[in-house]
C-alpha cells in the first residue's frame, strides 16, 4: 500500500505542510466560498468523502457514509458532485454532512474521478463506451440530459479536464503517441 496525503504548499515561500496525517487522503478540491478542503479518504476503513476547514485547523468531517473518492462543489456552492472508488456514476449530494446521495448519471467511470468539471449549468466528465475511444458528455443541470461530444481517443484516466473561468472552454489533457528513433552507433 502506497502512503498517501494531501500537502499544501505556500506560493509565496515555498513551504510545505500537510493538510491531512492519514496517509489515506487524494484528490483534495476546494469548496467555492474558500472555506473547506474536500478529499477523498479511505481513513474509516473504506474511501468517503471528508471536508476540513480552511484554512485553519479544524476537526475534519466525514461527508458521505456510502463511499466516496473525489467531490467537487457545484458553482452555486450548495451541492456537491462526486465519483465512488466502487461503482460507476456520477452523484450528487448536499454539502453538509449526512443526508442522501443520489445518482444522477451511470455513465461516468471510477477510475476518471479527475476527468470531472462543473459549470454553472452542466457536468463535463468521459464516457467510456464499450467499443470505440471515450467521448466528452456534458450532463445538463437543468433538465438532466445527457449529451455525448467529440470523441477523446487519448484520454487516460489521470489526464485531468479544466473549465476556463468563464465557461466557454474545456480543456483536456491527452496522451499522445510515444515515437522512438532508434539510431545504430558503432564503437571502435
Amino acid at each position: 500500500d502506497q502512503a498517501l496525503d494531501v500537502w499544501v504548499v505556500d506560493v509565496g515561500t515555498g513551504s510545505e505542510r500537510p493538510a491531512t496525517h492519514d496517509g489515506k487522503s487524494r484528490a483534495p478540491s476546494f469548496s467555492r466560498d474558500g472555506r473547506w478542503l474536500y478529499v477523498g479518504s479511505a481513513r474509516s476503513g473504506r474511501w468517503q468523502i471528508w471536508r476540513q476547514p480552511w484554512p485553519g485547523d479544524g476537526a475534519p468531517e466525514q461527508v458521505t457514509s456510502d463511499g466516496g473518492l473525489a467531490a467537487v462543489e457545484a458553482r452555486s456552492g450548495d451541492t456537491l458532485f462526486f465519483v465512488r472508488p466502487d461503482r460507476r456514476g456520477l452523484w450528487q449530494r448536499g454539502k453538509e454532512p449526512g443526508g442522501d446521495d443520489a445518482l444522477i448519471s451511470p455513465e461516468l467511470a471510477p477510475l476518471d474521478f479527475r476527468n470531472l468539471e462543473v459549470a454553472a449549468d452542466a457536468v463535463y466528465f468521459p464516457v467510456r463506451p464499450a467499443d470505440g475511444p471515450p467521448r466528452l458528455a456534458r450532463f445538463s443541470l437543468t433538465d438532466a440530459h445527457l449529451a455525448l461530444l467529440q470523441p477523446l481517443p487519448a484520454l487516460l484516466p489521470d489526464s485531468g479536464l479544466a473549465l476556463a473561468p468563464d465557461g466557454a472552454a474545456l480543456i483536456v489533457a491527452e496522451a499522445l503517441p510515444a515515437q522512438v528513433d532508434l539510431e545504430l552507433a558503432t564503437l571502435e
